[in-house]
């Protein structure tokens, strides 16, 4: 009797775990297809004047699965490094904290991004309507949900980059997935509880 035949698509961390997992019961025959010459997905990394420099935000988090985990420190072994969290964004040609830091956004941002932002959120707060955007792209429930200000200047840059798309080709659940619809007032109130009195 011949083995279920399972086809995998992609080379991310997800494919990689469903393959390893598949092929180590040696009850499947697992292929896995990549479009790329390289493994790893967005949690991968390409280099850029000379430093190495991720995709994305993808990290292993603390609180991770313990049987995921014992299998990727089986497999890695000493090579599994545990890095404090110190990232960094670039916006508008300055380099502001990851995750962000109410103190460095208020001496960090640019005037006219927080100007920006500002607007938005004010925007926001007079709107009564519910999002009309919610069946639509990527880029509507984005603007809708964290204003024009963040949107364009952080998250569309960042969309082209990870999926190699314009944000109006792009789903909205990714949208949905990343973005609560009060982000913007959140963030706001992280950086007027950072002000001096």
């Amino acid at each position: 009797m011949s083995k279920p035949h399972v086809v995998i698509l992609g080379a991310g961390p997800a494919g990689l775990g469903a393959a390893y997992q598949l092929a180590r019961r040696k009850t499947f025959q697992v292929t896995l297809l990549e479009q790329n010459n390289w493994v790893g997905g967005n949690a991968g990394s390409f280099e850029l004047s000379g430093v190495r420099v991720d995709y994305g935000s993808h990290r292993l988090h603390p609180s991770c699965d313990h049987e995921i985990l014992q299998d990727i420190r089986s497999l890695l072994g000493e090579d599994l490094l545990d890095r404090p969290r110190h990232g960094r964004i670039r916006l508008r040609d300055r380099w502001i904290h990851f995750p962000l830091k109410p103190l460095n956004l208020v001496t960090r941002l640019p005037v006219g991004f927080s100007l920006g932002v500002a607007g938005d959120m004010a925007r926001k707060m007079a709107r009564t309507s519910n999002n009309p955007h919610d069946n639509q792209s990527f880029a509507a429930v984005m603007e809708h949900g964290l204003g024009r200000t963040i949107s364009r200047d952080f998250y569309f840059p960042y969309a082209r980059k990870m999926w190699g798309l314009e944000p109006d080709e792009l789903s909205a659940v990714q949208a949905q997935r990343r973005v609560r619809n009060n982000s913007l007032v959140k963030m706001v109130r992280k950086v007027l509880t950072a002000l001096p009195a």
